[in-house]
Parts: C-alpha cells; sequence; structure tokens
C-alpha cells in the first residue's frame, strides 16, 4: 500500500523484489532526515545486493502508490547464480561487493 516501507535500510536483506507494478522510492538516511536517491518501476529489481553480498540493506524503499512485487529468496538467487558459469557468478559477486563498500561509504 501507498507509505508501506518494503525494505528498511539496516535491517539484514533476505530477499530481493522484482517489481511488478507500481512505483517506489529508495531512501537514505542522512545525519537529520531521509533522501530520496531513486525511483524505481515495474520490471525493475531492488534488494538484490544485500543477499548477493551479505550485509545490511544499504537503503530503505517506500511504496508510492500500491505496489504489486514478485519475492526472490536468498535460496533461489543463490542457487540460479551458483548454477552459472563460476566465472560469472563470481562476477556478480564482486559487484555486489563494491556496491556495497560504495554505499556504506556514503
Amino acid at each position: 500500500m501507498k507509505g508501506d516501507t518494503i525494505v528498511h535500510e539496516g535491517d539484514p536483506g533476505d530477499c530481493a523484489y522484482i517489481i511488478q507494478s507500481g512505483e517506489c522510492g529508495v531512501y537514505r538516511n542522512t545525519a537529520d532526515t531521509q533522501r530520496l536517491v531513486n525511483s524505481l518501476g515495474a520490471g525493475e529489481i531492488f534488494g538484490e545486493t544485500a543477499i548477493l553480498s551479505p550485509g545490511p540493506r544499504t537503503a530503505s524503499v517506500v511504496a508510492l502508490g500500491e505496489v504489486t512485487a514478485q519475492v526472490i529468496t536468498a535460496q533461489v538467487l543463490t542457487r540460479e547464480v551458483d548454477a552459472m558459469q563460476p566465472w560469472m557468478g563470481m562476477l556478480i559477486r564482486a559487484v555486489a561487493d563494491r556496491f556495497r563498500k560504495m554505499a556504506e561509504s556514503d
């Protein structure tokens, strides 16, 4: 529903989401406020970093209207990445690790 927080910055990540319909805002906490850093719509994915690169969520995602999303569990995503050529899985995890380090340094 509009205004619902789907993932909270700092929480552990155990799944990713693919937006089927609707729009979400991606927010990062700053010293005294939340800052909108991105908007996501149908077909876009979020939450993947927390399950590809273990650690807390790097942002909060809030429904800007009614949102329908498909949930991808860590187990399913890991199984699919592991089924790829070994170098592809390593590449995806390396990109996720680098993204996490950048996000944590903001």
